[in-house]
């Protein structure tokens, strides 16, 4: 990871800027920028913020680089993608189990509940409550990816 100094140039240095007038626009001298660009100094993060501002650049990419940030919208598109992904097939094994069980284990016109009939309607709550347990879990890693 480069540190605040190198990005400091770098970024100036992409911009098109001198030392000179980015001293001017934050209203020192082009010794701080330089001492600043080089490491013998750090600026305060109120500074960074104003260099930030000088440069149009994302405050992010000063403390870190542009690396670092690139690494981190990667980082959220995998996320995202996972969260996506869970949503997803959650949903497909939830259709799945449902019309297993209103398919196969439905049971119709049942005016007396026989030992057979019980275990239709047992497998058929079965596989209900792993619809749901499945739904449950799916939200909640749902959660957690939302969170992170």
């Amino acid at each position: 990871m480069p540190a605040i100094y190198e990005n400091l140039k770098r970024i100036r240095s992409e911009r098109g800027l001198t030392q000179e007038a980015v001293a001017e626009k934050l209203g020192v001298t082009r010794q701080t920028v330089s001492s600043y660009e080089s490491g013998r100094t750090r600026p305060d993060v109120e500074t960074l913020k104003r260099f930030a501002e000088v440069y149009h650049a994302d405050f992010y990419d000063i403390l870190y680089g542009e690396r670092k940030k690139n690494e981190k919208i990667g980082e959220l598109r995998l996320l995202s993608i996972a969260a996506l992904t869970i949503s997803f097939l959650s949903g497909l094994i939830r259709a799945a189990l449902r019309f297993t069980a209103n398919t196969f284990f439905y049971v119709e016109g049942v005016t007396e509940v026989t030992d057979s009939i019980r275990a239709v309607l047992n497998k058929r709550f079965a596989l209900l409550d792993a619809g749901s347990a499945v739904e449950a879990i799916s939200l909640t890693l749902f959660g957690i990816c939302c969170i992170i």
